[in-house]
């Protein structure tokens, strides 16, 4: 099995039209060759944009309920791990299922049950019945859903584009999906604020509707009936140990996971400084994952004229860097500078960790073998979601215990001295060294990243963009719709 997202383009020409023809995208132009004048392609990205926004407030509610709840950020933990841990069990039977049922109704189905998942939850706070751990159980619930939809998605959108613009469709889809991130954080925290949480639950479910509606006018298609080999994580470890690119860059990204991805988790804490209201931490969530959002954009300008660059350690010591300023800031008196400070910081903060995931992401992908691409991209995933909960809940017990400010500054000065390491360690030069063909499965890995919902691990945000190498050379090879 393997879990591709949608990327194309065969040869450097090809690769660098596709880069440039992304950024065109971002502007939603109705150009006459644009991708939105398929059919089926525009309304998806109009219903799926609508839906996401919906997604991006409910995971904002969620978040904000948990740690009000009990003032605490270990339930705000509790409540991401439950929705990100289901993605490391049925990864592979997802991408199965993917490849041996119709795509279209294994996400409308998965559609219809994330519908009521969140009616439910609508309900359960009108009763007033919901606590952190009922939002656990439906996070887990929720997680679960989607880590089972996310491979039939994928090939759902490669039938709707030619394979030669699968790379324009990828940058289109998760440009939507940067927006809907922003828009959702913010909408959110407005909503919530004015009208409750529990009508923000009800508007996410209905936000499912328009999308679900469009699904059901795409054409059925048949199962592609293929063996599929079962991937087998002990084989991937034994593998990944004696690759030294793979075994240094799986420590590279356990260190980032631990110190880096629960940053989102703490974002409550920080919001709870600034004020009670729940627009506070919608700024914040927005200014997070806008920094996210031009990792593409930043990491294209970094590459363009350069065959290799070292981005991973500047991307963590300027992520390191602004955590500890933030931790210094968060001492000053309150007022309007020191909101400045934390809201300003958060976009490179934003920015750092999504580029060294995408430049990472690549490095794996692109040094696996062909035979065991499958097992270590499941590998990579499940690193990402056991690990992830680790370092969330040690930051979230040091901040309950002392202050959010002293865990964001530990945060950081963890990842400036992991900077300053592999700067000086050569041997990781190995690491960040990124080739053309790495730059461009990193390009489009980080458009993948702006997909998903900021404080929470989604399914398939850390798997790889699949290449497969063929003999003799390596090239990208375009997965057929």
């Amino acid at each position: 099995m393997r879990l591709r997202h949608a990327l194309g383009g065969s040869g450097p020409a090809e690769r660098g039209a596709g880069t440039a023809s992304s950024h065109r995208l971002l502007r939603w132009r109705r150009t006459g060759d644009s991708l939105l004048r398929l059919p089926s392609v525009g309304p998806l990205v109009v219903t799926s944009l609508i839906s996401s926004v919906g997604t991006a407030m409910a995971m904002l509610a969620a978040t904000y309920l948990s740690f009000r709840h009990a003032n605490s950020l270990v339930h705000t933990v509790m409540v991401a791990t439950a929705y990100s841990l289901p993605a490391a069990f049925v990864g592979s039977w997802a991408g199965r299922l993917a490849d041996t049922r119709d795509h279209r109704k294994v996400v409308l189905v998965s559609g219809f049950i994330r519908m009521c998942i969140w009616i439910g939850v609508a309900v359960l706070d009108a009763v007033g019945w919901l606590n952190p751990w009922w939002l656990t159980v439906v996070a887990f619930i929720a997680g679960l859903v989607s880590a089972i939809q996310f491979p039939s998605w994928q090939k759902l959108e490669r039938r709707l584009v030619p394979p030669d613009r699968l790379q324009e469709a990828n940058a289109l889809f998760s440009s939507a999906g940067s927006i809907a991130k922003l828009l959702g954080a913010v909408a959110g925290g407005v909503l919530i604020t004015w009208v409750g949480s529990g009508w923000v639950f009800l508007l996410d479910a209905l936000t499912y509707i328009p999308l679900m509606l469009m699904i059901r006018r795409i054409p059925d298609s048949p199962p592609t009936e293929r063996p599929v080999q079962r991937e087998r994580l002990r084989d991937a470890l034994r593998y990944a140990r004696h690759e030294p690119t793979l075994r240094l860059s799986i420590r590279l990204v356990i260190i980032l996971t631990v110190l880096a991805v629960p940053i989102a988790n703490l974002l409550p804490a920080v919001a709870a400084e600034m004020g009670n209201e729940a627009h506070y931490l919608g700024l914040l969530t927005a200014f997070y994952g806008l920094g996210g959002s031009l990792v593409a954009a930043v990491l294209y300008r970094m590459t363009k004229h350069r065959a290799k660059a070292q981005l991973v350690s500047p991307a963590l010591l300027a992520c390191g860097v602004s955590l500890v300023i933030i931790g210094i800031a968060g001492n000053l008196p309150r007022g309007e500078g020191r909101q400045i400070v934390v809201f300003a910081l958060l976009v490179p903060i934003g920015l750092g960790l999504a580029m060294a995931q995408a430049v990472l992401s690549a490095t794996v992908q692109v040094s696996a073998s062909a035979e065991m691409e499958g097992q270590i991209i499941a590998l990579y995933g499940a690193v990402v979601s056991l690990v992830a909960p680790i370092g969330a809940f040690a930051l979230a017990g040091i901040a309950d215990a002392t202050t959010v400010w002293l865990a964001v500054a530990i945060a950081g000065g963890g990842l400036t001295i992991v900077a300053i390491a592999m700067h000086l360690i050569r041997q990781l030069e190995l690491i960040t060294a990124v080739t053309p063909q790495r730059r461009d499965v990193a390009m489009a890995h980080s458009h993948h990243l702006g997909r998903h919902v900021t404080g929470f691990i989604d399914p398939g945000q850390f798997h790889p963009l699949t290449v497969r190498r063929r003999r003799g050379r390596s090239s990208r090879d375009v997965p057929s719709p």
